[in-house]
């Protein structure tokens, strides 16, 4: 009978393998048979600037107005108006204020499913080329965000090096001779930017040619300022901004071309997505990049936001085809990922493209933007119909106006009927204030349901409890930052004060101790007294940081300010310094454990990656009724 047993069970164990086996064969087929993906995406490009957007104007943009033929032109793409956070949404497939962008540097957690990861799981070999989306993040390089190797810049602000000390190190922006890198390290290299990159997208798809699929994400430097086109091509055009401009847009497109003629030759064209995009609008120096739009880059108007997407795919999208419905650049993603049966997380913004590309109409969204610079703030917003487009610029410091701004601005909020002036160029806010109203009512709403982040809550022992997710944004050190948490009135009437809640060598804040509440962050220490007899009192701990790109240096602009029960009770400018690495990856500590004193009792707390007083579209009152709802303050 044992041995009967002791076969039987190994023959179970043989099936299970075999069913294993099998099970992986068939996933390993399946991603055989999913399309290649090459993703090209050009640096302010405007509308203009690509021929077949204005037919009859001279094009400099043959091989992409070919390209355009080839396949689906999206004439109303959105993407941000500025690089970091345009590239962000497409990585994640969410809006880039989820990621703690408003412009400037950011970054993407490590623990964010991207696009990459995504087609990794699903067995595509990952290569990315060009230029990248943050450096001031813990990882910046594309190999930890999903991509098994890259070729490029992670600032344009690397490219240049330093020639005499053969040194990689920061410093101006250049297409000649750059200085890049990749997961191995970095070198300079002899020639033009744009035909370095070009090639090297080139070389790979030719190696990566065999039974994988793969993702290739090339991302090109130009059309982006310095304006230097390569002799060769110089020679060929005027010796003016505009003729160098139209130089570099030549370079561009040839170089684009190389790469098509290529995936042709290879015998991948027909199996291979390719997807051609433009992170933002142009800037409107050498020419109007952006006609007929109206604004150029940094502006939340059409110019900026407005710029050409194209999708190829042999056999599923149609050739020569337009689709006019509005679209973003976080669409990018979940389109993918949908076309290849690659995973899509539940929490995107962004919508699959293909049901308009057949000419099924896509749910109805609205869009936003937000700018944030020390001392200015911006938002717009398009309307859910695609109608109405908002612009509410340069908003400073102090009290909030009837339209959300804050009083010191020094320009009036601006209202575009996209239907009647497509253009976006003539402004009739002043004579619909109710669309208006009601514009900017669903920016707030959304604005507080994308700032908070969605965090991991875990117990641990004696009333002590972790937080884990989002290491990025979870600590304070980028961008903007809160953190809120609810106390009981009694949590620390004796012995010495008690950890509330703390990030490892970071930040400390303590529970109320003998009426006194004290926070420290790094050298920093604020402190006040609660204000009142209640049972929770609320204490919140807010600011805006500046770290220098690549670096742990804090700008002199970043300022750290603590409310006790809505009362703001100590401020501090940080000044320019060296703070320590944060330890992103370590939970945030919530209690503390004490065997002579009794158990912290602590609301969940609420965490925002931006900074909020009492007149932000997040207010301290807000907070104050998250973490200490009223019949907890009676």
């Amino acid at each position: 009978m044992k041995g009967n047993h002791r076969a039987a069970l190994a023959g179970a164990v043989v099936i299970v393998g075999l069913l294993v086996v099998i099970s992986w064969m068939g996933a390993m087929r399946d991603a055989q048979r999913s399309p290649n993906i090459l993703l090209i995406l050009v640096d302010d490009l405007g509308n203009n600037d690509l021929g077949v957007s204005n037919p009859g104007d001279r094009s400099y943009t043959p091989e992409l107005d070919e390209f355009a033929s080839q396949g689906v032109r999206f004439t109303r793409h959105y993407t941000d108006v500025v690089c970091a956070p345009s590239r962000a949404a497409l990585l994640s497939g969410q809006f880039a204020a989820r990621l703690g962008y408003r412009n400037g540097q950011g970054g993407i957690s490590s623990d964010r499913l991207t696009l990459p990861k995504s087609l990794q799981a699903r067995g595509y070999r990952t290569h990315h080329i060009g230029k990248w989306l943050a450096w001031s993040a813990p990882d910046p390089q594309p190999d930890k965000q999903g991509f098994d190797s890259f070729f490029g810049f992670l600032s344009a602000f690397h490219l240049a090096g330093d020639s005499s000390s053969r040194k990689f190190k920061k410093g101006q922006a250049t297409y000649i001779n750059p200085w890049l890198q990749t997961q191995d390290g970095s070198a300079q290299y002899r020639g033009h930017l744009s035909d370095l990159l070009a090639q090297n997208a080139i070389d790979k798809l030719q190696e990566f040619k065999g039974d994988r699929p793969w993702f290739i994400n090339l991302w090109t430097y130009a059309p982006h300022h310095p304006i230097e086109p390569g002799d060769r091509v110089r020679k060929l055009y005027p010796a003016t901004p505009e003729g160098e401009y139209q130089a570099l847009l030549h370079q561009l497109d040839e170089n684009i071309g190389r790469v098509l003629r290529a995936l042709q030759r290879s015998g991948q064209a027909d199996d291979t997505i390719v997807v051609i995009a433009s992170d933002n609008g142009g800037v409107n120096l050498a020419m109007d990049n952006n006609k007929p739009f109206a604004g150029s880059k940094f502006q939340f108007l059409e110019g900026s936001t407005r710029t050409p997407l194209m999708i190829r795919w042999p056999g599923a999208y149609p050739q020569g085809a337009t689709v006019d419905q509005v679209v973003a650049i976080q669409d990018i993603y979940p389109t993918l990922a949908r076309a290849v049966g690659a995973d899509v997380p539940a929490t995107m913004d962004g919508y699959d493209v293909s049901p308009a590309v057949r000419g099924e109409p896509l749910p109805a969204r609205a869009l936003y933007w937000e700018k944030y610079n020390f001392g200015q703030y911006d938002y717009g917003i398009l309307s859910s119909d695609g109608r109405w487009r908002m612009a509410i610029p340069q908003i400073t410091p102090g009290s909030l106006t009837r339209y959300g701004q804050e009083s010191g601005i020094s320009t009036a909020p601006e209202l575009y009927d996209l239907h009647n002036d497509p253009s976006g160029s003539t402004n009739i806010a002043l004579h619909n204030d109710g669309i208006a109203q009601q514009l900017v009512s669903e920016y707030q709403q959304w604005h507080r349901e994308v700032r908070r982040l969605d965090l991991k809550h875990s117990p641990i022992v004696g009333g002590v409890s972790e937080i884990t997710g989002d290491d990025f944004q979870r600590v304070p050190g980028v961008g903007g930052y809160t953190f809120a948490i609810g106390v009981r009135h009694d949590a620390s009437s004796g012995g010495k004060p008690r950890s509330l809640a703390s990030h490892k060598d970071q930040w400390t804040l303590f529970a109320p101790h003998r009426g006194v509440v004290r926070f420290e962050f790094n050298k920093h220490r604020l402190k006040g007294r609660v204000n009142n007899n209640n049972a929770c009192h609320s204490i919140i701990f807010t600011g805006q940081f500046r770290n220098n790109a690549g670096t742990t240096r804090v700008d002199g602009r970043s300022v750290l300010t603590l409310y006790v029960d809505g009362v703001k009770v100590d401020e501090t400018r940080l000044g320019q310094q060296r703070n320590k690495h944060p330890q992103y990856r370590e939970p945030t500590i919530l209690g503390s454990s004490s065997k002579s004193q009794e158990t912290l009792h602590y609301s969940p707390p609420v965490i925002l990656n931006t900074h909020v007083t009492q007149r932000t579209p997040i207010t301290i009152e807000q907070l104050i009724a998250d973490v200490c709802p009223l019949k907890a303050r009676l």
